[in-house]
């Protein structure tokens, strides 16, 4: 028997009612688990939005109101857990149409391992043909396409707004923490001595006197506080995708001050410095519960390698643009 977190309590055993007050869960009855794998088309909630009245639910048509599905083995193949056996997915290119799984071609099962070793792949997947070119130009079109390769969906959604309001109480210790580590080192520090765009007091005198109370300091601690709580928060779409890029390029010369560029290098190292940090807030949580914790994790490490691609995508732009420049 397989066992996964409940998607429609995001594994808390609880959920708000309408009045916004906990109530048990009624998928898993309130245990954060469940002894299958939860239904794709109604996110584990065993119900949809109404298309007639948008303030009404009806029972979900695929998995009949329950939220799951058992993961039984029927004539030698399994049930599709990409689709809960429904052949059915959400079209990401078109929200208002569906398309067959690509995994279990439609049917809702697949050939059970045993019997699948001598098959080839390409009997089995069907490819999705991507515009490599929109890739590159197209920011909501490039994080759709990472974000569903990596497996960024709604479920990992769920999980950060569940813990969102736990971890924002912690984000300005991140914040001072990733301060004190950048200025241990003066390739990073020296950055916060000229001018910050949008920043208009005094400027600091020289890298050896300035100190983290100093008002510009104070000014880009802000910034940055908004930017994690920003992550934390979502909602991850494309506003969001933009504005993870726009946040790549006021690193480069593109965005801001003009004369600040800071090395791709130093900024992959505070991303990863700050994944650190969110790992050690998460697994130090008492409020987050042990069995949480997988799930928040791996959506927090999803989120931050999504950014990480944009960072690249503006890097890679600004360097386009340098070599296209005339001199």
């Amino acid at each position: 028997m397989i066992e996964s977190i409940c998607e429609n309590c995001a594994g808390i055993g609880k959920i708000d009612d309408r009045w916004g007050k906990k109530q048990e869960c009624n998928v898993c009855q309130a245990k954060g688990w469940i002894p299958g794998i939860s239904c794709r088309n109604c996110k584990g909630s065993g119900q949809t939005d109404s298309k007639w009245n948008a303030d009404h639910k009806e029972e979900c048509i695929i998995c009949k109101g329950r939220g799951w599905f058992d993961q039984k083995n029927i004539e030698g193949r399994l049930l599709c857990e990409n689709c809960s056996g429904s052949g059915l997915l959400p079209d990401k290119w078109d929200p208002n149409k569906t398309s067959p799984c690509p995994n279990c071609e439609g049917k809702g099962s697949v050939i059970a391992p045993s019997e699948a070793s001598s098959i080839d792949d390409s009997q089995r997947f069907h490819m999705r043909n991507i515009d490599e070119e929109l890739l590159e130009k197209n920011v909501d079109y490039r994080f759709n396409y990472f974000a569903e390769f990596i497996g960024f969906q709604e479920y990992d959604h769920k999980v950060l707004s569940k813990v969102s309001s736990l971890l924002e109480k912690e984000v300005v210790d991140i914040v001072e923490q990733i301060y004190k580590k950048l200025f241990t080192y003066d390739c990073t520090k020296r950055h916060f001595v000229p001018r910050q765009h949008g920043y208009e007091g005094e400027t600091p005198v020289s890298l050896e006197e300035l100190k983290q109370p100093h008002p510009q300091i104070v000014f880009r601690k802000q910034h940055l506080v908004r930017y994690i709580r920003k992550l934390l928060v979502g909602p991850y779409d494309g506003k969001l995708a933009n504005y993870m890029l726009l946040v790549g390029k006021m690193h480069t010369s593109q965005v801001g001050n003009r004369d600040l560029h800071i090395p791709l290098v130093q900024v992959n190292a505070m991303m990863g410095y700050l994944h650190g940090i969110l790992i050690d807030k998460v697994m130090g949580s008492g409020e987050i519960l042990g069995f949480e914790k997988k799930s928040v994790l791996q959506a927090l490490t999803k989120l931050l390698w999504i950014q990480n691609d944009l960072f690249q995508k503006a890097y890679h732009d600004f360097l386009t643009q340098e070599k296209a420049s005339p001199l």
